[in-house]
């Protein structure tokens, strides 16, 4: 049970910080389309 919530936890941490990433990356615009596409 502690695994998984520490495997959700870092799978969450990740996620967000591509989509920040590809923010400063792509410009307001593009990260914003990455971001739909990433949640979608």
């Amino acid at each position: 049970m502690k695994y998984l919530v520490l495997a959700i936890t870092l799978t969450v941490f990740t996620g967000s910080y591509f989509v920040l990433k590809t923010m400063y990356e792509g410009g307001n615009s593009k990260g914003a389309e990455r971001i739909v596409i990433t949640l979608n």
